[in-house]
């Protein structure tokens, strides 16, 4: 392993659920915001 990051996964509101390829959002420990993608969805968008 080489680092250990803690994170908080949160599912995306009403207004967001409908974006294909992102499945959530993740608050990473130093305060930055990150989108969670899903491979799935975007391989079959393209």
């Amino acid at each position: 392993m080489i680092s250990k990051q803690e994170v908080v996964i949160k599912s995306l509101g009403s207004m967001m659920q409908g974006i294909q390829g992102v499945s959530g959002g993740a608050i990473l420990g130093d305060g930055n915001i990150a989108l969670i993608l899903d491979p799935a969805s975007l391989v079959s968008a393209a």
